[in-house]
């Protein structure tokens, strides 16, 4: 299988370089072209999107604010979390205050942040660069595990807007398609899609419509066990870094979500642009996400259905999210055939 959208409807399939009638040599000359031209392409955009983020002032602005400095705030024995700062902003949004226009402090589950600690054990150029070679591979390892082949449709996602954006800023977007990956080519197995979805939702929250995805694929025991693993990682990280923060955690994330809420590119942001009140763009975006779940119950009655029903799991996951940044529609690489 290979991942939808099909890029027939970008014209990859038509492109053979040359008509059949041509001589080799030709044939040849025009797919090195073409080979050259795509590498090309990507090369420049990937050039062009860090120059312009590096004047920004944004290379590997959430890798510093949410990872790099949490682990050395562990390795200090200290709280990683900062719920005072986020309560601060929420209690100026709402006194209609200037907000600043980007900040980046810890917000990961402490699972997240204690893997991130060997980073913090490295110089912080090192270590940031080191990141984003792995958040490369993992992006490439996802896409391959998620069935892709052709180094065509590879290039479409290493240079689109949400790999590159994410990958500069220090965003953990390929690890969630690594982790869905894993997921999906393992499927037949117990643990290790049930480590992979587990950790997809520890890192994130938001994709939690993936354990949807296993209860209408009727993978009881995979989702029985996610839940386990999820739960016990939890409680374990926690208790490694003293439980800093666990208390304090849901109303952090509560006024993570009201002060981010309407920027970025999720549903909510359109329809609170439109001028609905944020309490009901909430709601109609989580009721088109459950529609989206219906719909992938139904995909996963018919055969070979699963592929349609985790596509449709993933697009539910961003369409009932209040929050959605542009990195994270590198998730739409993800919808299957």
């Amino acid at each position: 299988m290979t991942v939808a959208p099909t890029m027939a409807s970008l014209g990859f399939d038509s492109i053979r370089g040359v008509r059949a009638g041509q001589p080799l040599g030709a044939r040849r000359l025009a797919a090195i072209a073409w080979r050259v031209a795509i590498g090309t392409a990507v090369l420049a955009s990937a050039v062009v999107f860090a120059i312009r983020l590096v004047q920004s002032g944004a290379l590997l602005f959430d890798f510093k604010g949410d990872l790099f400095r949490a682990g050395q705030a562990i390795l200090r024995g200290q709280s990683p979390y900062h719920p005072r700062y986020l309560a601060a902003l929420a209690e100026l949004k709402r006194a209609g205050g200037m907000l600043p226009s980007a900040f980046a402090v810890p917000v990961y589950p402490a699972p997240l942040l204690l893997a991130a600690v060997p980073f913090s054990l490295l110089p912080y150029l090192l270590s940031g660069v080191l990141f984003m070679v792995l958040m490369g591979g993992a992006m490439i390892s996802g896409l391959r595990l998620l069935g892709v082949r052709d180094w065509r449709y590879m290039a479409v996602a290493l240079a689109s807007w949400p790999f590159l954006f994410g990958l500069v800023i220090g965003a953990l977007g390929p690890v969630l398609v690594l982790g869905i990956g894993l997921a999906w080519h393992f499927r037949a197995r117990l643990w290790t899609p049930a480590i992979a979805i587990s950790s997809v939702v520890i890192a994130k929250v938001f994709p939690w419509t993936l354990l949807v995805w296993l209860f209408v694929t009727r993978r009881f025991r995979t989702l029985a066990l996610t839940l386990v693993i999820g739960i016990a990682s939890l409680f374990a990280a926690w208790a490694v870094i003293g439980f800093a923060g666990m208390s304090e955690y849901p109303r952090m994330l509560a006024n993570l979500s009201f002060v981010e809420r309407g920027s970025g590119v999720s549903l909510v942001a359109a329809l609170l642009g439109a001028g609905v009140p944020g309490g009901v763009a909430e709601v109609v975006a989580l009721a088109a996400g459950l529609l989206l779940l219906g719909a992938a119950y139904r995909f996963a009655r018919r055969p070979g259905g699963e592929a349609q029903a985790l596509g449709l799991s993933v697009i539910a996951a961003l369409t009932a999210s209040p929050i959605v940044w542009a990195h994270y529609l590198v998730l739409l690489f993800v919808p299957r055939e």
